[in-house]
């Protein structure tokens, strides 16, 4: 249908890249858009990330996961709460990150079973950080 080929079209000249996670599994292409990119900036603005060493991320990520290397959704919104204390957060920044960091550590949760690998997940959340990317 020629509707669809124009709604195609548009996503992909809003497309900023396309990569392929897994090339032996199907389904595992990560596509970033600019939506993408302005939410990655607002999350970043509204929880005051630019001015966390991603090493201090990574630290109270792993001291969360412990020796089993295993990041779970309750350890992860307690590290969050140190990183992001909520008193000068405005109620819909609040609203905005709770939802935006559910869903960036759901998007690690590649099986479902409320856990994420400390590893990959620290080394992604600390882009978010300042420091070279």
């Amino acid at each position: 249908d020629e509707d669809e080929d124009e709604d195609e079209d548009e996503d992909d000249d809003d497309l900023i890249f396309r990569f392929e996670l897994d090339p032996k599994q199907p389904g595992t292409l990560l596509e970033v858009n600019t939506a993408d990119v302005a939410t990655v900036r607002r999350i970043v603005d509204a929880a005051n990330l630019s001015e966390v060493r991603p090493s201090s991320i990574v630290e109270l990520f792993e001291a969360a996961a412990g020796p089993s290397n295993v990041l779970t959704k309750p350890k992860f919104n307690s590290v969050v709460r140190r990183l992001i204390p909520g008193d000068n957060l405005s109620s819909d920044d609040k609203e905005f990150l709770s939802f935006a960091l559910s869903n960036i550590f759901y998007a690690f949760d590649r099986n479902n079973d409320g856990t994420v690998d400390f590893d990959e997940f620290a080394a992604g959340f600390a882009m978010l950080a300042s420091g070279s990317k």
